[in-house]
């Protein structure tokens, strides 16, 4: 990867991985690290970590990027009541991207207490094996 002028260049690797990420990218700076993740469906221009994959768990908000939902990390804040817990318990995170899910949930708690309900319907249904 290189720097030319105000473009970042992949090498043939790193372009070949992405393009299998689809045609759209987004990129933001952890610290002094460029990270680059698959750019999905922006649903909230002041949570640009918070993106929807139509063909990832059906289009449930998620950490650009990942498959960690946002129903999650709300779902993880609630037991452990700390955001720092929250990391233990999901390292691959960070500060960001929780701080991020947890700011995208605080405007759009409809949404996402309607993906915590349908989540514990379905697992109450299969415990009881319906």
């Amino acid at each position: 990867m290189e720097l030319n002028g105000n473009q970042i260049v992949l090498d043939d690797a790193l372009a070949k991985q992405a393009h299998t990420w689809g045609h759209r990218l987004k990129g933001y700076m952890e610290g002094n690290q460029l990270v680059i993740v698959p750019a999905g469906e922006m649903l909230d221009a002041r949570y640009p970590l918070i993106s929807r994959y139509q063909d990832v768990l059906n289009g449930e908000p998620v950490i650009s990027g990942t498959r960690v939902t946002v129903r999650a990390i709300v779902e993880y804040d609630r037991l452990y009541q700390d955001p720092e817990r929250t990391l233990r318990a999901m390292p691959h995170l960070t500060q960001v991207q929780v701080a991020d899910a947890l700011n995208y949930y605080s405007h759009h708690r409809d949404e996402i207490d309607a993906y915590i309900a349908a989540n514990a319907r379905a697992y109450d249904e299969g415990a009881n094996g319906q």
